[in-house]
């Protein structure tokens, strides 16, 4: 099935595939903090260009988040041990999401960008690439990029890319999920081998007993704001302390807090040090959290931003939650 995109900027899948058959030493850059976008878009690029005969890594020095392990399948280095001819970010397009890989992206001879989010922060100046809001994963964009780069879709890209869509569209539930989305996602179903509830059960029931009772304590710190529109929860160093857990672990209680009846806006502190606090923010409906994401140095969409603020927890609470009180009223 042949599928139409609906926002272009800079240039079509057909150009960029070309751009890409012409090379054979490309590393690719997901953003830090990967989610399931960032690592199954990544992956399943990835594996498409190694089915080419490309020389082609994913290059992070992070942990992979244990529900994405899966992913990994031996594409991870922390360094390349080539000279890259190009460099692509994905499911990203600012130089503050690589942090520490900047110099690898901006030494590259040729520079891409494949990114589904808004333009936020500091550009890089890129020659080919791609980045079309509309989409409600990047991992749309990868599969309909595979097409034009003329490669069957194998199993692992399947899994990639149905990781992406699921996992940023809230399991089909976001209001970015269209029949487009869905389409996409049934065409993963006919590729030989592809088992949804095996991925499923991989990405979302795996939690670790010692994740759930840090689950239990992060909901426990929820709190109201705005006419009870804005909701507010916090994981603590205290609390990853008490249960033995890793930041990463939290990865997804966001949507959790979005359950809380009546809200609108739903926002996760996380605490990575004691003055480097990470915001995850979401939105049920119209209001526009990348607009407060942007104006504290993040980025994301209208229903799902991030940004980090350096300073301590009960400081940064106070700004994220009174600029976020002040988006619902402007917005609503």
């Amino acid at each position: 099935m042949k599928f139409t995109t609906r926002t272009n900027m800079k240039n079509s899948y057909k150009e960029i595939a070309e751009k890409l058959a012409g090379l054979d030493h490309i590393v690719i850059l997901p953003h830090v903090n990967m989610d399931g976008d960032a690592l199954g878009s990544s992956s399943a690029l990835c594996v498409a260009l190694k089915s080419m005969g490309k020389n082609a890594v994913i290059v992070t020095d992070e942990a992979t988040p244990a529900n994405l392990d899966f992913l990994a399948r031996n594409l991870i280095v922390s360094q390349p041990d080539f000279r890259p001819e190009m460099a692509i970010m994905v499911d990203c397009s600012g130089m503050n999401r690589i942090p520490g890989r900047e110099e690898i992206f901006e030494t590259a001879p040729v520079k891409a960008v494949i990114d589904h989010h808004g333009v936020t922060g500091e550009q890089p100046n890129f020659d080919f690439g791609r980045i079309e809001p509309d989409s409600a994963a990047t991992g749309e964009m990868i599969e309909l990029l595979i097409e034009a780069m003329n490669v069957e879709i194998d199993l692992p890209m399947a899994e990639g890319i149905f990781t992406a869509i699921t996992t940023d569209t809230g399991n089909f539930q976001h209001a970015n999920t269209t029949a487009r989305t869905h389409e996409m996602a049934a065409q993963l179903h006919r590729v030989s081998g592809f088992n949804c509830k095996k991925i499923s059960n991989l990405i979302y029931n795996r939690n670790s007993l010692r994740s759930i009772r840090l689950h239990s304590l992060v909901m426990s710190s929820i709190q109201l704001f705005g006419e009870d529109k804005v909701a507010v929860a916090a994981v603590t160093q205290e609390m990853l302390r008490e249960t033995g857990c890793e930041l990463s672990e939290a990865e997804g209680f966001v949507q959790d807090i979005m359950s809380v009846d009546g809200i609108e806006v739903g926002c996760l502190l996380k605490e990575a040090e004691p003055a480097v606090i990470r915001c995850s923010l979401r939105s049920r409906s119209h209001i526009n959290v990348a607009e407060v994401a942007g104006a504290l140095g993040g980025g994301g969409h209208v229903l799902a931003a991030g940004c980090r603020i350096r300073k301590p927890l009960d400081e940064a609470k106070s700004i994220i939650t009174e600029k976020l009180v002040e988006q619902v009223e402007k917005d609503q």
